[in-house]
């Protein structure tokens, strides 16, 4: 939830940086393409500038197919609502979108690595004649179709990445 190892303690976290950074390593050289992902807590109590822009470098590096960032919201009675340097609601959102812009950039470049690749789409339901689906490593994608795929899994040639999901045709 955190890039820095001090505020991965604030936060009572078993784990460092290290340890998670060594464990995607492994998990990239044993698996083809995975879909890497996480939760990010921004502004944590007492997290000072140097802590989250360690935490920002360490996203970077780690370069997350998909992140879920929010920001810490103080609970009356944890440890945590107890620390006097707290940071401020503005400065949360600031740190949030700015974390948001790097794991969507991350993101984005996960998804253009695989254009031009087949791979299985597993689809739902149709919205407008568009069906979307997920392929096993978790990318979304969109097919026009006037086939009934809802429920199907097809492979689709990814041809274009557009936002947080890549558009394909059908094999």
């Amino acid at each position: 939830q955190s890039g820095c190892d001090q505020t991965l303690i604030r936060m009572n976290r078993k784990y460092e940086t290290a340890f998670y950074r060594d464990l995607i390593a492994r998990i990239r050289n044993v698996f083809p393409d995975p879909s890497v992902t996480t939760d990010i807590m921004v502004g944590f109590a007492g997290e000072t500038d140097r802590e989250f822009n360690e935490s920002l470098e360490f996203v970077k590096e780690m370069k997350f197919a998909r992140a879920h960032i929010f920001p810490y919201s103080r609970r009356s009675g944890t440890v945590a609502a107890a620390i006097k340097q707290q940071v401020s609601n503005d400065e949360k959102k600031r740190r949030a979108k700015l974390m948001a812009e790097i794991t969507a950039k991350s993101e984005q470049e996960f998804i253009s690595s695989h254009i031009g690749k087949v791979l299985p789409v597993l689809f739902e339901t149709p919205e407008n004649g568009v069906f979307s689906g997920y392929t096993d490593n978790y990318i979304k994608v969109n097919v026009k179709s006037d086939e009934m795929l809802s429920g199907e899994i097809r492979n689709v040639r990814l041809v274009k990445s557009s936002g947080d999901c890549a558009e394909g045709v059908l094999v």
